[in-house]
């Protein structure tokens, strides 16, 4: 369900806090910094795409639940309240679904890559997801999940496969949870944010507070610099210009292709020789991998440096 409001708003005709239920686990320091009234940055379009599709395919990743394991969803966006501090603050939530007086039901939208992550990691990899569901589940009183994960296709125009999970308790204690809400409210009685993140957001709403942001600025008064960063960020530019033109031209040519049934062929104009290259990649079956009990975290090294510069125009 969408909702633009902050993580953590004042509620004008009550003012209460309210804590919204799918952001509790989120970092710390965005929490803190919405309960201080900062404002965030708007959401970019691409992670707002994101949301839009996860909204729009809930229902049919439901209705393919619902055929595979042979049960009927109830109470879709029901909203649930847990006040904390003697109803001073309270933890606000609508959930996807349940299987009455059986389990919770949480729907997820992933893209191929999330859900290999997600099949390596479980919530040991998806903190906020973890607590969500948690928050769920202990106010419920339903200690059984279904965590539905529809994976969707390339472009994120359709759900190509619908997995079901199965967990018999929440993955975090109502304890845990509670506390989040006593460390944000201590920190805000104190006016302290923290500098350092507990939880890799991305993109943060405020990252313009972030540590990074603050390291020492060297002043330099150097006219080869400023030009060399204006040329960097102009070529940013026209690259992503030019990777949205390569995209749409590539696949106009693929069309041409299967339009003359020679798919892998190759074409011949007055200038040029165009080849249509189709090749296969090997990839890792991370759910295979994942049910062979094998922990790839385990195996991961760093070993290699990398180096980039950022670039961005001075407020």
């Amino acid at each position: 369900m969408g909702d633009n409001r902050p993580a953590v708003y004042v509620e004008e005709d009550t003012e209460r806090v309210v804590y919204r239920g799918s952001s509790i686990g989120t970092c710390t320091k965005i929490l803190i910094a919405s309960r201080m009234g900062i404002e965030a940055q708007a959401t970019p379009d691409w992670m707002q795409k994101k949301f839009d599709e996860g909204n729009r395919f809930e229902d049919e990743i439901i209705r393919r639940f619902e055929e595979k394991v042979g049960v009927k969803v109830v109470n879709q966006q029901q909203e649930l309240e847990y006040e904390l501090l003697g109803g001073k603050c309270l933890i606000r939530a609508h959930i996807d679904g349940e299987v009455r007086n059986e389990a919770l039901v949480e729907v997820k939208a992933f893209s191929k890559s999330t859900w290999e992550k997600w099949e390596r990691h479980k919530f040991k990899g998806f903190k906020q997801y973890a607590y969500q569901v948690s928050l769920y589940m202990h106010v419920k009183e339903l200690y059984k999940l279904y965590f539905v994960v529809g994976v969707k296709n390339a472009d994120g125009s359709a759900v190509d496969e619908v997995y079901v999970y199965e967990f018999d308790r929440p993955p975090v204690l109502f304890s845990d949870i509670k506390k989040v809400v006593n460390v944000v409210e201590d920190a805000y009685l104190k006016q302290e944010i923290p500098e350092a993140c507990d939880y890799p957001a991305y993109p943060c709403p405020f990252s313009f507070l972030h540590e990074d942001d603050k390291k020492e600025v060297l002043e330099v008064d150097d006219a080869g610099v400023e030009k060399l960063a204006l040329r960097l960020d102009e070529i940013r530019a026209q690259e992503k210009g030019l990777a949205e033109d390569k995209k749409a031209v590539t696949a106009e040519l693929v069309a041409t292709f299967d339009r003359l049934g020679i798919k892998g062929g190759k074409v011949q104009t007055d200038g040029y020789v165009i080849d249509d290259v189709v090749q296969w990649r090997k990839t890792l079956d991370y759910g295979a991998v994942a049910s062979a009990g094998i922990e790839l975290d385990k195996y991961m090294r760093f070993n290699k440096e990398t180096r980039f510069v950022k670039v961005r125009k001075k407020k």
